[in-house]
């Protein structure tokens, strides 16, 4: 169909998300986060990454102290920019972390 992606970019994109996947990770050593911890995927034309925290050292907030300034910082944090704009991200388009959380989590802490 005109217009429609080719299968090298397809790939493209697959493997820039892939690398966003590995670079979070790096970042989120530290917080216990690992690559097998994320899940990259596409809504409304906007990457989300879903990330779950385990183990004593995985708090939201040591995430999004490393988080926010990475997502931000575009001469710190080059690599992980340039793979966002290499996943189909508009270059100037800001970066935005939310929190989600999953209904059962919020059922189990209701019941503490």
């Amino acid at each position: 169909a005109p217009g429609a992606p080719t299968a090298a970019a397809l790939a493209e994109v697959a493997e820039a998300r892939a690398e966003i996947v590995r670079l979070l990770a790096s970042l989120l050593l530290r917080c216990g986060v690992e690559a097998s911890d994320i899940e990259a995927s596409q809504h409304e034309g906007q990457l989300h990454f879903l990330m779950r925290l385990r183990g004593p050292s995985a708090s939201v907030q040591t995430v999004l102290d490393v988080l926010s300034p990475a997502t931000q910082d575009k001469k710190a944090h080059g690599h992980l920019h340039e793979a966002f704009v290499l996943a189909g991200c508009e270059e100037a388009a800001p970066a935005a972390i939310m929190i989600h959380w999953p209904l059962e989590r919020v059922r189990e802490e209701v019941r503490v």
